[in-house]
């Protein structure tokens, strides 16, 4: 009797079943199906039972029991015992380890290798999660689907692809790709000056040898190198002999090997093999390079020369059979068997037997428990030497900018709390299945997937921000920010709405890599690397096209359009993002789906101010939202980006309104003091101004920029833009002594901001500085400032700062009497290209009609700041820009 499903794996998947004549629980391993001609399904058919017939016979304590075998249509399966536990890598992390429980659990998985060894059976796949640990403590080593007798030479089918790995998949190297390796393995291997964190070399490491470069002339390797890179192939590589790499005839030893390299990696916190790719691993184990254990580690020195002879290059130097490396492992005097073996795996000890129950739940919540070192080079919880966190700081600070120290910190606030909720909701999952029993085996596999999506997302932002340079530190925050919500990973119904990803292999590896590829473009995108971001994009697209996954398809397609949408190609992000709507909605990918619908509210509201089109967009993305039962972050940003579009066409009324909506939803989705509540407000400030609400613009403009020093610090160039305005808003209210302190701190900032090739980012602040001095009735620091400011935009295309800075020169120095010919010449170009201008606000449209106004007046009115013509914005009189007060 079936009764679910509970895992699945490289070779096929797990049920759970029920045997009602001999009373007992099962797990039944169904294989992989077969594929190719007739002949070649029943070859590969025969093969599979072969080797389930040899596992069978292995009668030992430390192997999983195999009670029976045979095939249903074209796939072999294989029932064996039940065992409530875990893996042995999780039990490694379920709570703190000491070396003497480690080495009792690996004696004995040891033990199990020894059984296979003198059945003449090669294991060759052993690693941390082929180890089974029971509840009750019993240690049995299982998935032997890659068994092989001893002394068989490795010659995989030539037809099987890369491609056909799964995450735990055994990599099998064939002739032509072992040859590519043993020739890059004959050059020199390349030494680093000084190692990184977590296997990673330091900024000064030298790069890699000709050597590890010439592997990757084979395709295969090549994308093997590629899956590593992306986790898609994490551990298997990892535990592969020498041997093994080379594509030699392997043996007992070469178990022997895996078997050391886990118990070093198990003891020590650490792989053997300092390696940041298949590459580097396969040049660093063929040459016998292993580190040292850490100088403070506890484990005895006999253990540390067993464990080192068993990785020795040659097999030769290794031990004869894991028997003698049993019996040396087993011959330090600290090293008893101790018979505690339950209270180690559950962290307990039982005082009564009436504590049983209790501690069993225990156990099972220790299992629930995220791997502690499941962040290390990624994103460890505490900062410490040589760890990737570090690495990400002093690549802060190494970037130059004098708010780099800051940025990180609210960096680190941001991603501290990812991890934590990232952990949480994966403990949260496991106990809903595993002990509350409230949902199924498939909603955990759900979960689980999708937490281990935003796990490659966050690998990949760890990855831009370790080599930060100054325009990655200045968007770093942002780039945190928009990690994708671990929410959608609680949601187990819109997990289970959208379409289930393809059970084939081959095609599941595929959807990995590109997944993996997707998170390492948008870690550029946010990062502030939007040309790059594009670039990868198509690739990724192109990528997740062939895998046929619709959800897939979707969200590339969607990061395609925003990061488009960041270059100014309107183009391509809207036919982009339409497309994403369309695949989202097939696949039944709804987030996808409404986030695309939010963007187009954008791009056809703002960039192509087709309102008809972005009402439409907003209505659907409300409808979208209601549908799955609501969600703050998304309406806040859907309700932001239609106030941003009324804005833009002169609706400010309507815009005003739409952003307190925003400003609700956001408040209530992030908190009061979230920078995404601080972009609303300093929208909500602008738009106030442009209304001419000067005193309810400036609360918004100041709780804007009193949240973004709170999470950038005061010397961030992001603050420019909120003090240029803030500016504005002063000088309408005639403050032109603080709106000039405003716009000359915003100039400082942007002009001290290191490394920043965008010098337009100087023209905005600077011409409100003049604006405030020609407020202020200083004609002739106003005419030395705004000349400045025009020198600066020379050669850009004309924009509304600098006719802006023309017309008040031109009336500047009309004042001054100094060259009037000059004035009307500034005045009339400043006319010309307001007139050329595609598209205008409505404050701009009232700045363009003063200056017709001032152009077509022979009398040419002087601007001291007093007495200055009101322009009209929807029926109201307002101060915006140039003009500084109100008519008496």
């Amino acid at each position: 009797m079936i009764l679910g499903r509970v895992g699945a794996g490289a070779m096929g998947e797990v049920y759970a079943a029920y045997d009602p004549e001999l009373d007992r629980k099962l797990a039944i391993k169904l294989l992989r199906s077969t594929t190719g001609a007739a002949t070649k399904i029943e070859a590969q058919k025969a093969r599979l039972l072969l080797e389930a017939r040899a596992i069978a016979r292995l009668s030992h304590p430390n192997v999983v029991v195999v009670h029976d075998f045979g095939s249903i249509d074209d796939r072999v399966f294989i029932a064996m015992e039940f065992l409530e536990g875990s893996t042995l890598t999780v039990w490694l992390h379920a709570a703190a380890r000491n070396w003497r429980e480690v080495l009792d659990i690996f004696l004995a998985a040891g033990r199990g290798l020894q059984c296979a060894h003198q059945a003449d059976l090669l294991h060759r796949d052993f690693k941390p999660e082929n180890v089974m640990v029971s509840r009750d403590g019993q240690v049995r080593v299982m998935d032997f689907g890659l068994v092989q007798k001893l002394n068989a030479t490795l010659d995989p089918d030539p037809s099987a692809s890369i491609a056909d790995l799964s995450p735990d998949a055994t990599v099998e190297l064939g002739k032509e790709t072992a040859a590519a390796v043993r020739r890059s393995l004959a050059a020199p291997v390349a030494t680093p000056r000084d190692p990184g964190p977590s296997g990673s070399e330091g900024p000064g490491a030298a790069g890699p040898s000709n050597g590890n470069r010439d592997i990757f002339a084979d395709k295969s390797l090549a994308r093997l190198e590629r899956l590593t890179q992306t986790g898609a192939l994490l551990g298997t590589p990892a535990y592969m002999a020498p041997e093994q790499f080379l594509g030699e005839t392997l043996d007992a030893r070469s178990d022997q090997f895996s078997f050391c390299v886990a118990l070093h990696e198990s003891l020590y916190g650490q792989h053997p093999y300092q390696a940041a790719t298949v590459a580097e691993l396969a040049t660093k184990v063929v040459h016998g390079d292993p580190r040292s254990p850490p100088d403070d580690s506890s484990v005895p020195t006999s253990i540390q020369r067993a464990v080192r002879r068993g990785l020795a290059r040659t097999r030769d130097d290794r031990y004869p059979s894991m028997t003698e490396l049993i019996a040396d492992l087993e011959r330090d005097p600290r090293a008893r068997r101790r018979h505690v073996v339950v209270a180690a795996l559950a962290g307990v000890v039982l005082l009564a037997s009436g504590l049983g129950a209790h501690a069993g739940l225990n156990k099972q919540r220790a299992v629930c428990q995220a791997p502690v070192h499941r962040f290390d080079g990624i994103w460890e919880p505490r900062p410490a030497p040589s760890t990737q966190r570090a690495v990400i700081r002093q690549a802060f600070l190494d970037s130059g900018k004098d708010y780099a120290n800051v940025a990180f910190g609210a960096v680190a606030g941001v991603l501290d709390k990812y991890v934590a909720d990232w952990s949480g909701t994966y403990r949260e999952a496991c106990l809903a299945t595993k002990v509350r029993g409230s949902e199924s085996a498939d909603v955990l596999d759900l979960r689980m997937r999708c937490l281990d999506d935003r796990f490659d997302e966050l690998r990949a932002l760890s990855n831009v921000l370790a080599t930060a340079n100054g325009a990655v530190v200045e968007n770093a925050l942002q780039a945190a920010m928009a990690l994708h919500p671990l929410e959608r990973c609680a949601n187990t119904k819109l997990l289970r709405a959208a379409q289930t990803p393809p059970a084939s292999g081959a095609v599941g590896a595929a959807i990995q890599v590109v997944r993996a590829d997707l998170a390492a473009a948008k870690a550029l995108e946010d990062a502030g690397k939007s040309a790059r971001a594009t670039a990868a994009l198509f690739d990724v697209l192109a990528n997740a096209r062939d895998t046929g996954y619709r959800p897939l398809i979707a969200e590339a397609l969607y990061e395609l359009g925003m990061a488009s949408l960041a270059e100014g190609d309107s183009r391509v992000a809207e036919t982009s993002l339409v497309e994403a709507v369309t695949e989202a909605q097939a696949g039944h990918e709804d987030e996808i789906l409404i986030q695309a619908m939010i963007s187009l509210i954008s791009a056809r509201g703002e960039a192509a101010h087709d309102m008809g089109s972005a009402e439409l967009w907003h209505g659907l993305a409300d409808a979208s939202i209601e549908r799955i039962g609501g969600n703050d972050r998304l309406k806040a940003r859907a309700q932001g980006n239609w106030a941003a579009a009324l804005s833009s066409e002169g609706r400010l009324e309507e815009a005003l309104s739409a952003y307190d909506q925003a400003l609700t939803e956001a408040r209530r989705a992030f908190g009061s003091a979230s920078m995404e509540v601080g972009l609303i407000l300093g929208a909500l400030a602008n738009a106030g101004d442009r209304m001419g609400r000067f005193e309810d613009a400036l609360t918004a403009s100041d709780e804007a920029l009193a949240i973004s020093e709170g999470a950038l610090g005061r010397n961030h160039p992001r603050l420019g833009r909120l003090l240029t305005d803030r500016s504005n808003i002063l000088r309408g209210l005639g403050r032109y002594r603080e709106a000039r302190r405003d716009a000359e701190r915003s100039y400082d900032l942007l002009a001290s901001d290191v490394g920043s090739p965008d010098q337009s980012r100087l023209t905005p602040p600077l011409v409100a500085v003049g604006l405030a001095e020609l407020g202020a009735g200083d004609a002739r620091r106003a005419a030395s400032t705004l000349r400045e400011a025009l020198q600066l935009s020379k050669g850009s295309p004309p924009s509304m700062p600098t006719i802006e800075a023309r017309f008040a020169l031109a009336r500047a120095l009309w004042a001054l009497g100094m060259d009037r010919a000059e004035a009307s010449s500034l005045a009339a170009a400043a006319r010309a290209a307001s007139r050329e201008l595609p598209r205008m606000t409505s404050g701009d449209r009232a700045l363009a009609a003063e200056i017709e106004r001032w152009c077509s007046d022979p009398r040419h009115p002087v601007a001291t700041g007093l007495g200055s013509p009101v322009a009209e914005v929807d029926g109201r009189q307002t101060r915006r820009g140039w003009v500084v007060a109100a008519p008496p």
